[in-house]
């Protein structure tokens, strides 16, 4: 078994932080759900940055994410529902295909 043959990932109530920058064994991941955590920005950058396959992420219910900045190009479906202290994103995914938003109003002036 490759040591990037994990194509799925969902985490509930689990931090981040545990997870290495890097970390190999992401690398092929196609699918990623972030829930109820203490998640930041730059661990959602830091993770995504190592999932060189990713195709769809989800981050629900991450109380104290307060922006995201993703730059992906392999990205096809994002999900932010119920992060209610998100002020901020901006995102750069050429093959997104999905987006959807449930929390507070959104301005965009781009």
């Amino acid at each position: 078994m490759s040591r990037n043959s994990l194509a799925r990932l969902a985490l509930g109530g689990f931090s981040l932080r545990a997870i290495p920058p890097g970390a190999a064994g992401l690398a092929g991941l196609h699918s990623l759900s972030i829930s109820h955590d203490d998640v930041t920005n730059e661990a959602v950058r830091d993770v995504v940055s190592s999932c060189w396959a990713l195709e769809h992420l989800s981050l629900r219910s991450c109380g104290v994410l307060r922006s995201v900045r993703i730059t992906d190009a392999t990205l096809r479906a994002l999900e932010i529902v119920r992060c209610l202290a998100m002020w901020e994103f901006r995102v750069t995914a050429p093959a997104l295909e999905s987006f959807a938003f449930h929390g507070d109003t959104v301005y965009s002036d781009d």
